[in-house]
């Protein structure tokens, strides 16, 4: 028995009924484990859905450089979630992520959710009123 494994039953004898999460590369063991399991693991998955590294590309264009390297093709995460044995599935926008996500626990076992990203409101947040917050303060003032 390994170390996701281990970690696994742990939770199952703890009564750990379904967990949620964001996954990466450095837990895909304990992914497995779960699935192999009575847990119901329901994850979404983001950043790279856009077929670009998005936020370092946004930060780019707010400032000024050109759109340059930022952009690759990205594997159906979905697709690859169902040929390991898992569920997956896709939502378009926000209205569909709490449908997908009760379907998802319902359902059981494990279920990657695919989430687009709208980056529309990091202008206003991370450059208009964190400039105006500064203005307002002298923070950043030559």
């Amino acid at each position: 028995m390994n170390g996701a494994e281990l970690m696994v039953s742990a939770l199952e004898n703890e009564g750990v009924q379904q967990i949620f999460g964001i996954p990466g590369q450095e837990n895909l063991d304990v992914v497995e484990a779960l699935r192999r399991s009575r847990i119901k693991l329901v994850l979404t998955r983001h950043e790279q859905a856009d077929h670009a590294y998005g936020m370092i590309r946004w930060k780019q264009a707010v400032d000024g450089f050109p759109d340059f390297g930022m952009t690759f093709g990205d594997p159906d995460f979905a697709a690859y979630a169902r040929a390991y044995g898992a569920k997956g599935s896709r939502v378009e926008s926000a209205d569909g992520l709490a449908p997908a996500l009760e379907a998802a626990f319902m359902g059981g076992g494990v279920h990657l959710i695919m989430t687009p990203i709208d980056y529309s409101e990091n202008e206003r947040v991370l450059v208009d009123e964190l400039r105006a917050q500064g203005a307002t303060t002298g923070a950043g003032a030559a």
